[in-house]
C-alpha cells in the first residue's frame, strides 16, 4: 500500500507512521481501563528542544518521561510526557503566545522539592518555592511553581 502523506505546520508526515502511533496509544489506554475524566493535555511552544530539555529533567522528578515524539526519531515537532502513555504535549503546532498554567501531581512533599530544583537546574525560573501555601489554597496544598524557558508557569504539587 502506498504511503498517505500529508503536510502538517510545513512537515510531510506519513499518516500511515502518525496512525500506528496513535494506536498504540489508544491500545494501552484501553488495556489500563480506568480513565480519568483529562486524558491528556498540552501546550505550544516556539522552541520544542529548548523546552524538551527544560521538561525532560523536571518531569523526570515527577516520575514522568517522553513517551512519544513527532516525529518518530527526533521529536523536532513534539513531545510527549507521561509514564505508560502522553499526558502532556509540548508541540510547535498550537499557539504559544499565550502562557499557561499546568499543575502536575506529585506523590510527596520530595517529589515538588526534587521537581523545583531539576526545574530551576534545567533554566526554569523559580515562581514560588516549595511550601505550604496559605488560602485561598486549601489546608495541605504543599507545590512549587517555576516558568518554563517560554513563561509557562509549571506547578508541582501534593496535597496532604
Amino acid at each position: 500500500m502506498p504511503a498517505v502523506e500529508v503536510w502538517v505546520a510545513d512537515q510531510l508526515w506519513d499518516l500511515t507512521d502518525v496512525a500506528q502511533i496513535i494506536d498504540e496509544w489508544e491500545a494501552n489506554q484501553n488495556q489500563k481501563g480506568d480513565r480519568q475524566m483529562i486524558d491528556h493535555t498540552g501546550i505550544g511552544v516556539a522552541n520544542v528542544a529548548r523546552c524538551a530539555a527544560f521538561y525532560d529533567a523536571a518531569l523526570s522528578a515527577l516520575g514522568l518521561r517522553r513517551v512519544a515524539q513527532l516525529p518518530p526519531g527526533s521529536g523536532a515537532d513534539a513531545v510527549g510526557y507521561g509514564v505508560d502513555f502522553p499526558i502532556f504535549w509540548i508541540d510547535r503546532f498550537h499557539p504559544n503566545r499565550s502562557k499557561n498554567h499546568t499543575a502536575f501531581g506529585a506523590k510527596s512533599r520530595a517529589e515538588v522539592d526534587a521537581f523545583h530544583a531539576a526545574a530551576l537546574k534545567a533554566g526554569g525560573t523559580d515562581n514560588g518555592a516549595p511550601a505550604l501555601r496559605n488560602p485561598p489554597y486549601p489546608s495541605g496544598y504543599y507545590a512549587a511553581f517555576v516558568l518554563d524557558p517560554e513563561g509557562n508557569n509549571i506547578e508541582a504539587l501534593f496535597r496532604e
